[in-house]
């Protein structure tokens, strides 16, 4: 069927095949080991072509277990499509703020990442703001600063934040096994598999 042809790279996702940097592929042909828990849960989630190959993004559904992310019961409303974005912001290290303090011409500005499960781009840059403000929380929760000006809230300052397009981009986040969120009760888990703590 043509409609399981990627239309960004021609991959035929009806024989298995899928190119690893391609957006519209996502890691997968037909089918993907869950991706909100990285297979853990044993589900596999099943590609919706046809929202795919209408944005260009790997649209996916399924259900976690583990993460009680899951689709309506059959019957009761259409299927949640989900597709996944990588969502990469800057942040200031309490180290940083230390060495700015000290030496005002000092610029230097750490960053990170996250793929999100959501139905849509404001959707994930939503989320993705919530990781940030946690994220940066906790860091500076780790370091116990005692001066009240020396963390912030990561959301209320003009730190760079974007939904990563570049496809070689996406596929190093792939390879280095950046985690993967789909709801707030997921963040505490994916912030855990920073080296923050």
């Amino acid at each position: 069927m043509d409609e399981a042809i990627c239309r960004t790279c021609g991959a035929d996702w009806a024989t298995g095949a899928f190119t690893a940097n391609c957006r519209a592929c996502g890691g997968g042909a037909m089918t993907l080991p869950c991706p909100v828990c990285g297979g853990a849960c044993g589900a596999r989630w099943r590609r919706a072509v046809l929202d795919t190959s209408d944005t260009g993004i790997a649209h996916w559904l399924g259900a976690c277990a583990k993460h009680q992310v899951e689709a309506p019961a059959p019957g009761t409303a259409p299927a949640r499509t989900l597709a996944t974005f990588l969502f990469r912001f800057g942040y200031f290290t309490p180290t940083q703020v230390r060495n700015m303090r000290r030496h005002p011409e000092w610029d230097d500005e750490d960053s990170a990442a996250v793929f999100i499960l959501a139905e849509d781009e404001p959707a994930a840059m939503a989320l993705g703001f919530e990781f940030a403000d946690a994220f940066v929380a906790r860091l500076y929760e780790l370091e116990a600063i005692p001066d009240p000006d020396g963390a912030y809230t990561w959301s209320l300052a003009t730190f760079a934040h974007w939904i990563e397009t570049d496809p070689a981009e996406i596929a190093d986040a792939r390879a280095w096994s950046v985690p993967t969120i789909a709801g707030t009760t997921d963040i505490p888990s994916a912030i855990a598999q920073f080296a923050v703590d």
